[in-house]
């Protein structure tokens, strides 16, 4: 590689030059001679000399040098190769002017002989905002005179105004050394036409920076003929850079003031930018440039008048379904925000904007009088007192705090309309549900409202000669004020107002856009249009239906496309029929669909101040499962039936009239909790106590924990069955009740079931009475979603009889309905009806619906809330209490005795504890395990039928993946070659799989950068949309930034290496220069992201790409939690299958059977997942190119490693391989990322992974046969080794770290001590290994004992302290005594305790304390009392101090464990603790007070060396039963009442010095 360091600088003798370079090369005298002759003057001139390498050997053979050739034309080519290096380095170099120089101040002098030659030259001036400053000036003339033109930003342009107004400050650094503070931007609003006033003063800051004369210009008089072309006198005339201003002036007004800023601004930095480039690139002036960029562009400044066509498809998956439709003409709108208008804190009791409606911020603290800012303030100092909807006083010289001017008083009620007047007034009732008032009666209309529906056109049966009695037998409303055509859409603009909301309905055959009625009502500004699928919003029939709005929470609703199964007689013009042209039963608004509305617009009138409404959470959209059963419902089920029931469950009173005013309201602890801690009258508790309030338990709390012993969607229906049995004799002692809960969320509660189970049998009844007992088990058939209230789908139950059956029509029409209508016109699908309708494909929807269970709706994994997720995670450890958010509800109840808590303690003695519940899984698993445990014996010959029936299935649908791959672009087809897109398409539809639109997207690309819509298989986030110009931003520049950090590495060959590699496996384009990108491009925008190398401790290599330099994580806005198993997963499934076992099998099972758990690894399995170009565009790939010394680029179609979006996409996939995996596959299976855990019987002979494997072969993506763990009783997944070989005859399962990882730990702690230091850095690695093999450790033996360690995280210091040295050596002997963590699949014959401790520290240094055991024992209990002997000793122990109560509560526990060590070992129980900080450090295993550590580790080291399990619980004081023994001692009546037999218990004091190690022995000894 030819070295440019060599290439010496030009002087004033090329011949010395070439000399230099003759003596670094070695070339020979004869090729010095000849390239002298050439008469060459500097090295510029030989750059360019030879056009390739190839010219310079033809150059040198012409020299006749004979044998020397060969070496000669080698070394020359040498030289060229460095001299091509050399130049491009100094390009760059010179590309890299530091912006300080660029924005030094000129000298006085030169801006005063500039302003001269202007006012002498034009003889014009301009106003002081209109006049560039100093700053301005001096930067734009050093661009001009370095030819370092840059692509100016006009915002950062200050005006010669701000210049005068504003103070520059010095600070004295030292003597004679000054440095002024960084002149703050000028505070402008960021509206078209301040862009255009920041325009021209750039401009004239151009005209004034060039004002020069052009050297050997025409003679001067030759100017004042007219006509004469002024850049040949000046460098940049006014006149030139004047009518671009004015060309972008008039060009903008013609655009609609709403999107006039962003097309501006976008034409303006296209044309400056080719100005950058031409004058850079050339000698011409910058004058010249506009003058000849002005006459190719000016095509570019003539607006649009096009309106685009709204996208069709799967698009509308791809992003959200609400669409911005400009109705007044002009050019495709830019993606905006009509609105957002944020209230904050109130001032004076008067409502305080914090946020306007154009996005200016106001200043809170100018609001009550407290910013010290001044001018400094980056918010606005404006009063923000709101005295209409979204208006505010705004005046500047007070804050809200001295606002005089009267504010209107927010009503309580707003008023809607509905100009349609529907028939049975569905939207007009949901309203009134929502607090909204109605007109008096449909005559008298007002004349102003706050929201307003309308529709364009009417039926003809609705007015006119239609009928006057419908089809059901209602009769018809025929009525003067029904709304028809344009006069509807009239009124409702001039009924809503200039800040009112407003819905257009219009039918699917008449586009928005082409009724001139609403371009012309609509003018004012945008609305937006929305489409859905009516059977999304609980229709029957699917029927497509729109509207416009002005309701940005509309914009927020899901997409909303029909994916349903429907009935054979709805298609195949359904999802084209128009909204208004269908009968009176689709015609009008579903419940939900009504709620959806009202919902939406009472959020919007909260948020805006229109009105106070209390309005919980949205109904639910279900855009997949079974209609085909719904077709025969009466429509009013769905409809008027519904709203009532529906109201309760989103949280709303169904009226308050009659019986309804007897429904149970429902309102939060918060909101009702008195002073005093109690509730008023009427108002119930039903929660299951918590913490924070200490309420009473009552007789309505639910047995049941979502995310613990149940899964979130079976809490409310198990709880309702429990309801119905044991409680339903109580119910109607709820009526004109208010109902508490802990809060309200976005999902129904245990107080929504009730007051819904009320409504149900007072509708019953119709009011008198109260109806039979209606109780069923859980799983039969009458089970009902009416019985929840929950009316997201009809509240008559379609379910009686199970008609799972497919036909083939209904079938393709739901694949169909996966891609653009286009794509399958035409493609006959085989029959695959017999096939669909036999096992595998129908095993999992029978199981579902023999467990009584929701089969007809998406049948997705587990999307709960947090708190259910987070006690998912906890797999039998104890993660929480108290208010944490991974607390249990208290074991009993909060208000009880000492009695009443001990005789409850007493009575679940025997009880299993909470860690000992098996986890809540996802329902496909659940059926793989019991598919597992039923079919053992027959496993292998089922798994063998099904892959049969599948590869059936593939080989029918061949032609359809053929078929959609037409439509696939070339290097998305390259990516996903191996795949069978038809199969996924099938399979989704099949197993009614929430992300339909998955298979689109293996087609069209998944999404990598930017927005990020919710799949509905993960829980789902509320984040903004991000659009796709955000995600590009300021490319340019951005682009620019990180070209300069590239450049050499060591890790440069295996940049080259890898990223050739994706090259020739197809996921991106060849590496390419800067020059062939652009070419390919052709002026697209793209925005960079830099590719490195990290290496991890093990020597591997990888490429990341970095989206944090890039820029791509920030402007990444995913909907999606990701939720993802853990490393205990194998004992999970191994407990999920042995739960499940017949017990008659239990024998023979453990005679000739057992468990064997394999692993499957997928490969490269990021890069297989498709890209589509335009998202690759906003993440292309550069790196340093080793052999060209140059940047290189790459196009990926295949998703980036490091994208936060790619994470997401990636397991899209993975989620529903595993679902495939289980549910055709049979086995017990689960996925983290790309890497497989599957658990199934010894005598399967490895069936299951074989399944599993096929299944993934028939998908395309198939596993790595180097990375297969074969069935056996050990394996590892996830870190964490596991052994499965006791787990079928013992009950458990061990889980411990790989040993690798204790290497790597040992050598962490090797290389701290020999070198004697350790950084914060690598405190960090060392405490995250730790914390993830804790994982696999016992209790919370690994916790204590680190604080030294986790200090030294955020410690500067690198020296090794004293404390560091012991947590090494406790480090060291923890993982000596191997305590691996022992997970129980079966429930182990052990015996158990509950116990409760106390203590009392009367005063400094006097403490008592005593505790409370009883055991469990075949003959029935053991009772036993301690009093703690000497406690005051302890305090010669701990650090000094004034009080040591929680550390004399927690030696409570030790001195219990020392006292009866034999009753402890192997058994379980409960400990009741009314001391906080002793209960939390118990739990964390670690406490920042080191007495506290240091007692909590010997505690969790003794119940390993017990192996006891404790669950820790924290009971009141005045219920704790052991609180009279801790301070009267054995006197204590209570006790001896109580039959407990009273002894005194010793403290371990020996123990406290003793090393960890020795501790243990002792424990084991006692």
């Amino acid at each position: 590689m030819a070295s440019f360091n060599l290439v010496p600088r030009d002087g004033a003798d090329f011949r010395t030059t070439l000399e230099s370079l003759q003596l670094n090369f070695d070339f020979s005298n004869d090729v010095l001679e000849a390239l002298h002759k050439a008469k060459l003057k500097n090295l510029e001139e030989f750059r360019y000399f030879f056009e390739s390498e190839a010219d310079v050997g033809l150059w040198v053979q012409k020299l006749s040098l004979g044998d020397q050739q060969p070496i000669q034309t080698a070394r020359l080519r040498r030289t060229w190769a460095a001299l091509k290096v050399y130049f491009q380095h100094a390009d760059a170099g010179r590309v890299k002017v530091a912006e300080s120089d660029l924005d030094d101040l000129l000298g006085e002098s030169d801006l005063r002989d500039m302003k001269q030659s202007f006012w002498r030259r034009y003889k014009t001036r301009f106003p002081p905002e209109l006049y560039p400053s100093d700053s301005t000036l001096s930067r734009v003339t050093r661009e001009l005179s370095k030819r370092m033109l840059c692509v100016f930003s006009v915002w950062k342009v200050k005006s010669l105004q701000f210049q005068l107004v504003s103070t520059s400050k010095r600070r004295k650094l030292g003597d004679n050394l000054f440095t002024e503070e960084q002149e703050l931007e000028e505070v402008v609003a960021k509206d078209w036409e301040t862009y255009l006033d920041r325009l021209q003063i750039l401009l004239t800051a151009y005209a004034l920076a060039g004002v020069i004369a052009v050297a050997g210009g025409p003679a001067a008089n030759n100017e004042s003929t007219v006509g004469a072309d002024t850049t040949q006198f000046v460098h940049v005339p006014l006149d030139v850079v004047m009518e671009y201003f004015y060309r972008a002036k008039r060009s903008v007004a013609q655009l609609q003031p709403a999107k006039r800023l962003q097309w501006l601004q976008h034409r303006d930095l296209e044309e400056r930018a080719v100005w950058v480039s031409k004058f850079r690139e050339s000698t011409k002036t910058l004058g010249q440039v506009v003058r000849e960029v002005m006459n190719l562009r000016d095509a570019h400044w003539i607006p649009s008048q096009a309106v685009p066509a709204a996208p069709a498809g799967p698009d509308m998956v791809q992003t959200p379904p609400s669409k911005t439709t400009n109705l007044g003409g002009g050019t495709p709108p830019p993606p905006n925000k009509p609105s957002s208008f944020q209230l904050g804190s109130p001032v004076n009791g008067k409502q305080v904007a914090k946020v306007m409606k154009d996005g200016k911020r106001l200043c809170q603290d100018f609001q009550t009088g407290k910013c010290a800012k001044g001018g400094q303030c980056p918010d606005l100092h404006k009063c923000g007192v709101v005295l209409k909807p979204e208006r505010v006083c705004g005046s500047s010289k007070h804050g809200a705090h001295n606002c005089k001017q009267k504010v209107k008083a927010c009503p309580e009620s707003p008023l809607m309309t509905d100009l349609r007047s529907s028939p049975d007034h569905v939207l007009a009732q949901a309203f009134l549900l929502c607090g909204w008032r109605l007109p008096g009666h449909p005559g008298a209309l007002p004349l102003q409202a706050d929201f307003v529906v309308a529709s364009s056109e009417v039926p003809p049966s609705l007015v006119g000669e239609g009928p006057r009695v419908f089809n059901d037998g209602r009769a018809s409303v025929v009525a003067q004020d029904w709304a028809v055509g344009g006069d509807a859409v009239h009124r409702a603009v001039h009924m809503s107002g200039p800040v009112g909301g407003m819905l257009l309905e219009f039918s699917h055959s008449q586009p928005p856009h082409q009724s001139p009625t609403v371009c012309e009502a609509s003018s004012p500004g945008l609305l937006w249009c929305a489409e859905y699928d009516a059977c999304c919003w609980g229709g029957a029939q699917c029927v497509r239906r729109r509207f416009l709005h002005n309701i940005e929470e509309i914009t927020r609703w899901p997409p909303l496309q029909c994916h349903h199964f429907h009935s054979q007689g709805e298609w195949p013009g359904a999802i084209h029929q128009p909204a208004l042209d269908v009968g009176l039963g689709a015609a009008e608004y579903t419940a939900p669909m009504a709620f959806a509305i009202a919902v939406s617009a009472s959020w919007w009138a909260a948020r805006v101040g229109v009105a106070k409404l209390r309005v919980p959470r949205m109904p639910l959209a279900v855009c997949v499962g079974h209609r085909d059963t719904w077709a025969a419902l009466d429509p009013c089920a769905l409809r008027s039936q519904a709203l009532h029931p529906l109201a309760v469950t989103l949280g709303i009173q169904p009226g308050t009239s009659g019986a309804f005013a007897l429904v149970p309201a429902r309102r939060s602890v918060s909101e009702v909790l008195r002073d005093d801690g109690t509730l008023p009258w009427r108002h119930l508790y039903i929660g299951q106590g918590h913490h924070s309030h200490r309420l009473a338990r009552t007789v309505w709390a639910s047995p049941f924990v979502a995310g613990h012993n149940c899964s979130f969607e079976e809490s409310l229906p198990r709880y309702v069955q429990y309801v119905r049995k044991h409680l339903w004799h109580l119910l109607p002692a709820l009526a004109g009740q208010v109902l508490v809960v802990d809060v309200v969320t976005s999902f129904p509660s245990e107080a929504d079931a009730l007051a819904g189970l009320f409504l149900e049998a007072l509708e019953a009844t119709g009011g008198s009475g109260w109806p039979s007992n209606p109780y069923q088990e859980v799983g039969s058939s009458t089970w009902t979603p009416k019985a929840l209230g929950l009316a997201t789908a009809p509240l008559c139950d379609p379910s009686h009889v199970f008609s799972g059956f497919l036909r083939q029509e209904v079938l393709v029409q739901a694949v169909r309905k996966l891609f653009p209508e286009e794509w399958l016109a035409g493609f006959v699908f085989p029959c695959i009806e017999d096939l669909v309708n036999a096992p595998p494909f129908d095993l999992y929807p029978r199981w579902v619906r023999s467990q009584g269970l929701d089969w007809s709706g998406p049948q997705g994994p587990a999307v709960g809330p947090a708190s259910a997720r987070i006690l998912q995670r906890a797999a039998g450890q104890q993660e929480g209490a108290l208010n944490q958010r991974a607390a249990l509800p208290p074991l009993l109840s909060f208000g009880l005795s000492d009695d009443e808590h001990f005789s409850q303690a007493v009575a679940r003695l025997c009880a299993p504890l909470p860690t000992e519940q098996p986890p809540v899984l996802d329902r496909d698993l659940a059926f793989a395990s019991e598919f597992t445990a039923s079919h053992r014996l027959s496993l292998r010959n089922r798994r063998k039928q099904s892959l049969g029936a599948l590869k059936e299935l593939k080989r029918r649908c061949a032609g359809l993946d053929t078929h959609l791959r037409k439509f696939q672009a070339p290097p998305l087809r390259r990516v996903t070659a191996a795949r069978d897109i038809g199969l996924v398409a099938i399979l989704v539809v099949l197993l009614m799989w929430p992300d339909y639109a998955l298979p689109f997207a293996l087609l069209a690309g998944m999404p990598a950068v930017g927005f990020a819509p919710c799949y509905g298989i993960f829980p789902q986030l509320e984040v903004d949309k991000i659009e796709y110009e955000e995600v590009l931003g300021d490319w340019r520049a951005h682009n620019a930034k990180v070209l300069q950090s590239i450049g050499p590495s060591r890790d440069d060959d295996f940049l080259l290496s890898q990223s050739t590699k994706d090259f020739e496996s197809g996921f991106c384009t060849p590496p390419l220069s800067k020059e062939s990108l652009l070419r390919r491009l052709k002026g697209r925008p793209y925005r960079l992201i830099p590719r490195c190398v990290i290496t991890q401790s093990s020597g591997k290599q990888r490429i990341i790409d970095n989206a944090d330099a890039g820029g791509q994580s920030e402007s990444s806005r995913d909907s999606n939690k990701l939720v993802l198993c853990s490393a205990l997963r194998p004992g999970q499934h191994a407990q999920a299958i042995l739960s499940r076992v017949d017990p008659a099998d239990w024998v023979q099972i453990r005679e000739s059977d057992s468990l064997e758990s394999g692993g499957e690894d997928w490969p490269d399995a990021y890069r297989h997942c498709p890209m589509a170009e335009r998202e690759a565009l906003a993440c292309l790939v550069v790196w340093w190119h080793k052999e060209w010394q140059a940047p290189a680029f790459q196009i990926y179609s295949g998703l980036l490693f490091g994208l936060p979006l790619a994470v997401t996409s990636f397991n899209r996939y993975s989620r529903f391989s595993e679902a495939v995996s289980r549910r055709i596959a049979l086995t017990v299976v689960s996925s983290y990322f790309d890497d497989f855990n599957l658990v199934d019987w010894a005598s399967s002979k490895g069936s299951g992974q074989w399944a599993v494997g096929e299944v993934n072969r028939a998908l395309g993506t198939p596993f790595a046969e180097e990375k297969r763990q074969p069935m056996r009783p050990h394996g590892c997944f996830l870190g964490l080794d596991h052994d499965l070989s006791e787990a079928v005859r013992q009950g458990c399962v061990k889980f411990w770290a790989r040993e690798k990882l204790f290497t790597k730990l040992d050598d962490f702690i090797q290389q701290a001590l020999s070198s004697g230091s350790l950084k914060s850095g690598q405190a960090s690695k060392m405490f995250g290994l730790i914390n993830f093999l804790e994982q696999g450790m016992y209790g919370r033996v690994g916790r204590g004992g680190l604080a030294a360690l986790a200090e030294r995280q955020r410690s500067p210091e690198a020296h090794i302290t004293e404390e560091l040295r012991e947590c090494f050596h406790l480090i060291r002997t923890v993982l000596s005594m191997k305590p691996m963590r022992q997970f129980w699949v079966t429930d182990p014959p052990v015996q158990r305790f509950v116990a409760a401790s106390d203590a009392a520290e009367e005063a400094r240094g006097q403490g008592t304390g005593g505790f409370l055991l009883v055991w469990q024992h075949r003959f029935g209990q053991l009772r036993e009392a301690f009093v703690a002997a000497n406690p005051e000793k302890l305090y010669q122990l701990w650090v000094p101090g004034d009080k040591k109560i929680a550390q004399l509560e927690l030696s409570m526990v030790l001195f219990a464990l020392v006292a009866r060590p034999q009753e402890f070992r192997h058994r379980r129980g409960v400990w009741y603790l009314d001391n906080t900080a002793a209960l939390m450090a118990l739990i964390r295993g670690r406490s920042d007070n080191p007495d506290l550590a240091r007692m909590s580790q010997l505690i969790h080291l003794c119940l390993f060396v017990y192996q006891c399990w404790v669950y820790w619980e924290w009971v009141p004081s005045k219920s704790n039963w052991s609180d009279a023994i801790s301070r009267e001692g054995v006197s204590d009546p209570w006790h001896q009442a109580n039959k407990f037999s009273t002894f005194e218990a010793h403290f371990p004091f020996e123990l406290w010095e003793l090393p960890l190690g020795a501790a243990a022995c002792v424990f084991e000894c006692l």
